[in-house]
Parts: structure tokens; sequence; C-alpha cells
């Protein structure tokens, strides 16, 4: 057997013809017709579920190749590594802010593969949390003042339930006030807005509870001889 060894660098099919002679002046000679095709690199496609997010935020990978079902899909970025998955799709619980870096191999035929890349930006959402300075009071009106855990670059808006005012639009202030001029228990809701456009939340109910006190007499007996 005799080995030969081409190096083709344009794409199209070629003819092989082998040739055989004999020393003693024999020749005999075979062709195959397209024999060899050299293709173009094959291209692979795939989509992600957004660009960019507010965490958290479940990313989904979306194999759309022609003629491909599967893709070996990897992901890298903060909070890492992430386990490689092999299929139509993709999902990834991320937590982390950050860019992340989708990566998408397809295997068409043995030895002939195409890979893409992706990049996504994950941003961190701001933590919503505050505190009051007196939750509890017996007498309208009742003011308290709201601290809400600042952070840089951030807007706080409130809604208070009950309250005068009982919406705040968003300020770079974290503190507020209201007062209630009923009796009740009251919820509260701060949205914190991080400078990277990303809302934070937290909504709680019963924050502040008015009451009124009502006193109340009581004897052991209504009447006796003294002394009582």
């Amino acid at each position: 057997f005799f080995t030969y060894t081409f190096n083709i660098d344009n794409i199209n099919c070629y003819d092989v013809k082998l040739v055989v002679s004999h020393v003693g002046g024999c020749i005999d000679s075979i062709t195959k017709t397209d024999y060899i095709c050299v293709r173009s690199t094959p291209q692979i496609c795939f989509t992600t579920d957004v660009d960019s997010s507010c965490l958290p935020h479940t990313l989904v990978l979306t194999n759309c190749t022609p003629g491909l079902t599967n893709l070996d899909f990897t992901l890298t970025g903060p909070c890492g590594p992430y386990t490689p998955v092999t299929g139509a799709t993709a999902t990834y619980n991320l937590t982390c802010g950050g860019i992340y870096t989708a990566s998408a191999t397809g295997t068409f035929a043995p030895g002939c593969t195409a890979s893409i890349t992706k990049q996504v930006l994950m941003k961190a959402t701001p933590v919503a949390a505050y505190t009051v300075n007196d939750n509890f009071g017996c007498t309208t009106p009742t003011c308290v003042t709201y601290s809400a855990t600042p952070c840089a670059g951030c807007t706080y808006g409130w809604t208070f339930g009950g309250g005068a005012p009982n919406f705040i639009a968003p300020l770079a202030n974290p503190n507020a006030n209201t007062c209630y001029n009923n009796f009740g228990t009251f919820p509260a809701i701060l949205r914190v807005t991080g400078s990277n456009g990303c809302i934070g939340t937290e909504n709680t109910a019963n924050v502040v509870n008015i009451r009124r006190i009502n006193p109340i007499i009581r004897q052991n007996r209504v009447s006796g001889c003294s002394p009582v």
C-alpha cells in the first residue's frame, strides 16, 4: 500500500486518479470523480434569552443551528465554574454580577466542528432593607421615620399604607417621614433603584401599629361595710 498526503486550501470537490505502472511496461489506472470535497467551515448559532439583566436571573441558551440538534454549551464568569451542557438548550441560575461568556460548539462530522461565543451582562440588584425609629403608637397623629440601608448611587421610593403622605417618589435621601392619623396596623413598601437601573423591593405588612389605649378600672366588690 502507498499513502500520499496532500494539503488542500481551496473549497472544491476533487477527482482522484491512481495510475499504476509495472516495470514490464504495463499501466493501469482508476479515477474517482469528486472523491474529495472540501467544504466551507460550518456555521452554528445559538441565542441567549437576554443580553443583560438584573439579578437573580436564569440564563437560557438555545440552539438555532439548522440541521444540528444539539450543541456543547459552556459558561464562564463570576462565581463559577459552571457545568457544561450538551443539548438543544442550557440553563444557568446566576446570582453574581459581572460579564459572562457563553460558548457553543457544534460537531457536523468527525473532525468538522465550529464554535461561537457571546457575552451577557448581569447587573447586581440593590438590597432593599430599612428600619423604623418607632413602630408603635397610642395617639393620632403618630409620625414615624423610616431609614433605608444606603447604597452608592441609589434612590429610594416609598409607599406607606395609611400614612400621610402615602407615597414618596424616588429620592437620593434614604430617610422618609410619614404620619398616621388613624388607629390600626399599616404596611410599608421600599423600592431601591441602583445606578444600573435594577430595583430591589422590600414589602412588609404590619410594620407600624397604632393602638388606642382603653383604661379599665376593676374592683373586687361594688359595695360593703367600712372599711372596704
